[in-house]
């Protein structure tokens, strides 16, 4: 008879599917990214864990002082055409990057003749910080820790293996031990033996020593909260050479016949190694009387032979004799038991791993599409440039054209003429409202002034506003303070002085010989005044608008780069500056339009500038017959009718009746100053409405939508084919280049992509 761990009965497992299915998927490493059936070995220390897998696994654990499990022990077999073992340190998920990569370099690999491991455990031990001794007068031995949350991984490979994992996790204690251990320690282990247990696709294997009560055993507490039907936990009795007393002995076989504390899946009795035995002992087996170093793969067979053929021996007495019936007895029936149990286990859960695999290949390719195509070469870099400007601009064309279908305008900060067309409605409103100085005499309604809240339905909701955001954005991007201007200016209504006295003031003390009129001077100057607050208004509107247009870019770069170093170097060596001078040219621009308005010649060809002056002109003329008709007849008498209508329920076609005598008097009683005053402001008022509306539509189409939108160098046209094909290759490397850690990144992915596949693939045959 071979050794156990390549015993026939082994072979059973691959004569399932789902099992066979299973073993693929350890091949292809699939045990690392999602969870797979595996046994593992829970227990009070001392309990004799490590001697049970020893039976399972033909791996014998070094016996030392000092080298009890203080870890979890991840024992994974593996089938290969090479046989070896390798041992590496999987690092706590807390570990900083420095000891990752420490622990990660820890790498031993042995041949299958020497499997003396107690050196390679206790260098273990020390690259895992692991204090083994009270004795240690280390001077750094207050840094060092009892227990670790580190997983010593050994794999066993070679041809007869069967794909199994095995894992020891430290044993349960309750009390601290001055020097070595402590609460916390208890509190370690209690959790690490829970988080592996909880795991539905473990079988759980309770070890319990003979020689104590069952009833004091914590572990079969924990097994049954995380397995309260008991589907996964198998009782494993060890020592029972220690159970010497008759009613001990009793005990363990009505344990095992079920009659107390019975577990669904039963208990099994193995005798342990002995704590002395050695390879040279007779128990041990072995030695090196032909000369073979010792623990050479046959020297190994030879203990494990004679171990099983002791342990068979040991219970063909009284009282476990009378047990042989159940097949609870030894390594044997104990390996042929977990066999089913690991069939059971892993038939129930093949669907949910089947989808776990889905997800994690889902996930892993999802995360290799957002970084891209390799970039090792100029040609790469490039092309992979220039399909992200490529993408780039096609969605900056549908943030232009308002066509927000794909889902990534479901954000509303990359709704960009939303936002923009908003902010001028806003910057409208503010110069119709408040953008003068003082209000004008009688507000005269001229024509197409419609105030913006009111439609032919009634008063519109206000938009929600992007105020808030500017301040936000402007932190961000805090290089753009030197361009932006009166960002936070809020524009105060008018003044509560009277523009008409304002206008007499300027026209006297400028007023010079001639006879009733008055210089464009002064006209210019009251202009200039009453449109003081266009400068800080206009440029406030304009450097919005630019946060809006910077903002949505970013934002934009992002979807289309998701690679945070490309993103950051395309920024810093390509587009910042370029950005910046296209902002520039827009404020430089909205100071040009303010200048020409405010402090040029004032001038328009728009012929309701004049519409606009004999209107209120022809009301004012209105407003003093009505004064008149009042102080007089006032009766008016309707053009379409012969009959009266009395006070002022006036229409566009009713007339007054006026004594002639009165009417010289309209305009002969008012002062040459009061008259030219009247046709000042008249003017003023006539070409302040007409040249608001020109400035806000100059400004609208020159500035925000020309120079920030749809220029040729406007800053949504910078990031563009044209500009990657002017990269050289020094610009290409130091943008798009990956860096090492990157390649190897994506050499990993590819490579994991790749596995989950096959794995993908081979549970979907195998779910057939």
């Amino acid at each position: 008879m071979g050794s156990l761990h390549q015993q026939k009965t082994v072979n059973a497992i691959g004569g399932d599917v789902c099992v066979g299915v299973i073993d693929t998927l350890r091949e292809l490493g699939m045990a690392d990214k999602v969870s797979l059936p595996q046994l593992v070995a829970v227990g009070d220390q001392s309990s004799g864990k490590s001697s049970v897998l020893e039976s399972i696994t033909g791996f014998a654990f070094p016996r030392a002082p000092g080298l009890c499990t203080r870890y979890a022990t991840q024992i994974t077999c593996r089938r290969d055409a090479v046989e070896g073992i390798d041992i590496s340190i999987i690092p706590r998920s807390d570990s900083n990057e420095a000891r990752r990569e420490r622990l990660r370099g820890f790498k031993r690999s042995l041949g299958v003749d020497d499997l003396a491991l107690a050196g390679v455990f206790a260098e273990a031990n020390v690259a895992m910080g692991i204090r083994v001794s009270l004795d240690d007068d280390d001077p750094g031995s207050s840094e060092l820790t009892t227990f670790s949350e580190d997983i010593l991984k050994i794999e066993i490979s070679g041809p007869t293996q069967q794909h199994l994992t095995v894992i020891d996790v430290p044993g349960i204690f309750r009390t601290a031990t001055e020097n070595l251990t402590t609460e916390d320690d208890i509190l370690l282990v209690r959790n690490m033996v829970k988080r592996y247990i909880a795991d539905k696709r473990t079988v759980i294997l309770a070890v319990v020593p003979c020689n104590v009560d069952i009833t004091t055993q914590e572990v079969l507490k924990l097994a049954k909260d995380v397995d309260p039907d008991g589907l996964r936990t198998l009782g494993v009795l060890t020592k029972p050479d220690l159970a010497t007393e008759r009613a001990t002995q009793n005990a363990v076989c009505d344990l095992v016949r079920g009659k107390v504390h019975a577990l669904r899946l039963g208990y099994y009795v193995v005798k342990n190694r002995g704590s002395d035995d050695t390879d040279n002992d007779d128990d041990g087996g072995g030695g090196d009387e032909d000369g073979k170093k010792k623990g050479s793969s046959s020297s190994r067979e030879a203990v494990l032979r004679k171990r099983h053929n002791s342990e068979k021996a040991f219970f063909s007495g009284a009282p476990w004799s009378a047990l042989r019936h159940t097949n609870r007895l030894g390594s044997q029936g104990l390996s042929s038991a977990l066999q089913i149990l690991l069939r059971a286990v892993t038939k129930k859960e093949f669907k949910n791993v089947t989808a776990d695999l889905e997800e994690h290949l889902r996930a892993r390719s999802a995360e290799l599409e957002l970084m891209g195509d390799a970039r090792n070469d100029a040609g790469q870099q490039r092309r992979y440039l220039g399909r992200v400007s490529n993408e780039f601009q096609t969605m900056a064309s549908c943030a232009r054209q308002s066509q927000y279908a794909r889902p990534l305008f479901s954000h509303w900060d990359l709704r960009l003429v939303t936002r923009v067309v908003r902010l001028l409605e806003d910057f409208d409103d503010a110069m119709r409202t408040r953008g003068h100085m003082r209000n004008f005499e009688g507000e005269a309604k001229l024509e197409g002034l419609v105030p913006k809240s009111e439609t032919l339905a009634g008063p519109m909701p206000e938009p929600p506003s992007d105020y808030g955001m500017f301040e936000e954005i402007l932190d961000e991007h805090p290089d753009l303070y030197a361009i932006l201007k009166e960002v936070d200016y809020k524009c105060p209504e008018p003044i509560n002085e009277s523009l008409m006295r304002h206008i007499e003031k300027v026209y006297n003390d400028s007023r010079g010989v001639g006879l009733g009129t008055f210089s464009e001077a002064v006209l210019l100057e009251v202009f200039k005044e009453q449109s003081k607050k266009w400068k800080p208004l206009v440029l406030s509107h304009v450097s919005k608008a630019i946060l809006i247009a910077h903002d949505f870019i970013c934002r934009l770069l992002i979807e289309v780069c998701p690679d945070e170093e490309v993103y950051g170097q395309l920024m810093d060596i390509l587009l910042r500056g370029k950005l910046r001078d296209a902002y520039k040219r827009a404020m430089d621009q909205a100071e040009l339009l303010l200048s020409i308005e405010r402090h040029g010649q004032l001038m328009t060809m728009n012929h309701h500038f004049s519409h606009n002056v004999q209107t209120a002109q022809g009301k004012r003329l209105l407003e003093a017959l009505d004064k008149i008709a009042d102080g007089g007849e006032p009766v008016l008498h309707h053009s379409y009718g012969n009959h009266h209508m009395q006070g002022r329920d006036l229409d566009s076609s009713a007339m007054l009746r006026v004594p002639r005598a009165a009417i010289p008097g309209v305009v002969a009683d008012k002062s040459n100053a009061e008259l030219v005053r009247q046709e000042i402001h008249d003017i003023l008022h006539s070409y302040y409405e007409v040249a608001r509306r020109r400035f806000v539509d100059v400004v609208c189409q020159q500035v925000v939508f020309h120079l920030l939108l749809d220029a040729e160098d406007s800053p949504l046209r910078i990031f563009g084919p044209d500009l990657v094909m002017a990269l050289d290759e020094t610009q290409l490397e130091a943008i798009a280049g990956e860096e090492l850690v990157t390649r190897r990144q994506r050499e990993q992915l590819e490579d994991e992509v790749e596995r989950s596949k096959k794995a993908v693939q081979a549970v979907r045959l195998g779910a057939r």
